[in-house]
């Protein structure tokens, strides 16, 4: 697939279909049963959503989540995306 070396690429292909997909999306189940994953604790637990690293358009930005997230994520705690399609 052509056009990721395209910072609106992104914006351009969901645009006209996202709110469509997602607009009716009801949060409090996930937020619920990551909240349980938490185990009520701060930052045991820091999870990505709808695909939120498309939405980081260049590396660096991207870089600077993840040094975020490392900066507040306990030793022993969880970080996770539901981007199913990176491997």
């Amino acid at each position: 697939m052509t056009g990721f070396d395209d910072p609106a690429f992104y914006g351009a292909r969901w645009a006209s279909v996202y709110d469509d997909r997602h607009g009716g999306l009801d949060p409090e189940s996930a937020v619920g049963f990551l909240a349980e994953l938490a185990h009520s604790g701060a930052f045991r637990l820091v999870y990505l959503v709808a695909n939120t690293l498309f939405g980081l358009l260049s590396h660096a930005r991207q870089a600077k989540c993840f040094q975020n997230v490392a900066s507040v994520l306990d030793p022993d705690g969880t970080f996770s995306s539901n981007a199913s399609s990176l491997t």
